[in-house]
């Protein structure tokens, strides 16, 4: 199992994914109005900006088929789709946790909408609704769904010694320590703080301190 980011010309497997998965689970638990809705929704050009934003990832199984897809979007998870034969297996929760990752690098939290069909899945991961939204579609059947957040965790940010971290906010500004100041890990305390130098250019240490996680970004050399 492996994932990849989306190439354009993975536009017709994405697409596939999306609508056959649509399909095939959304009729056990919404009306026909709300599923055609549904599948509006996730448009061909919604799909392929998406793609050429570099915002869609597929998950590929072991015997190298397409078997999921998911769009990362700033802070927001969408379009988590896993083909039914699929289903099961740790693909879904495979996609979850590489958007976690890739969220928790420069933000607190994660945000999705999530259908009937997929809520008990993700509070089961943690994920709180925070709200409630009612679509009336065009024929009359109404399409309800959930918002929700998760505070993602520490160990998600994976900071590692010796890595670049820049400050995002200045809690430490008494310390001389303020947001866009860059510096170096030198320890890890688990995984809720980290040891910090900041240096100057000439190589002077200003500052060296216990930060939390949270008020770190990793900088991708």
């Amino acid at each position: 199992m492996k994932i990849v980011p989306a190439q354009i010309a993975d536009f017709d497997t994405v697409r596939r994914i999306t609508q056959e998965t649509i399909r095939t689970v959304y009729p056990r638990y919404y009306p026909q109005g709300a599923v055609d809705f549904f599948l509006a929704h996730h448009k061909d050009a919604a799909i392929e900006r998406d793609i050429r934003e570099k915002r869609v990832y597929l998950c590929i199984s072991d015997s190298g088929e397409p078997a999921g897809t998911v769009t990362v979007s700033g802070n927001e998870i969408g379009r988590l789709f896993v083909l039914p034969q699929f289903q099961g297996k740790g693909y879904g929760g495979k996609l979850l946790s590489f958007a976690e990752q890739k969220i928790a690098r420069n933000y607190e939290f994660s945000v999705l909408d999530v259908s009937f069909s997929a809520k008990a899945i993700y509070l089961k991961r943690g994920y709180e609704a925070v709200g409630w939204h009612v679509i009336k579609t065009e024929c009359g059947d109404y399409l309800c769904y959930d918002q929700m957040t998760k505070r993602l965790k520490p160990e998600h940010i994976a900071i590692q010694p010796y890595q670049l971290v820049r400050m995002k906010n200045d809690r430490y500004a008494s310390d001389g320590i303020h947001a866009g100041d860059v510096g170096t890990v030198l320890e890890i305390y688990d995984n809720i703080a980290c040891e910090v130098e900041f240096s100057h250019p000439d190589g002077t240490t200003y500052a060296l301190r216990s930060i939390r996680t949270d008020d770190l970004e990793i900088i991708n050399e």
